[in-house]
């Protein structure tokens, strides 16, 4: 990634439990704790629950056309 312009820029990532490690090593806050990351964590569950009955009904209906989602 190039910067033409920055101010304070600080190079950051995260770690394996999800912290987010800034400069020199200081840990900023823990992702997975914030309210953000959980609403999205419910929202990733929630698919992946709907794509396994939609698959689950593929399977089951292989010669059927319609489906109830």
């Amino acid at each position: 990634m190039n910067t033409s312009e920055s101010k304070n820029l600080i190079a950051a990532h995260f770690d394996i439990n999800g912290n987010i490690i800034a400069g020199d090593g200081i840990t900023i806050i823990n992702f997975k704790e914030t309210t953000q990351y959980k609403v999205i964590q419910e929202q990733i569950t929630e698919l992946n629950n709907d794509f396994e009955k939609v698959r689950q009904e593929l399977n089951e209906n292989q010669n059927n056309t319609q489906l109830e989602l």
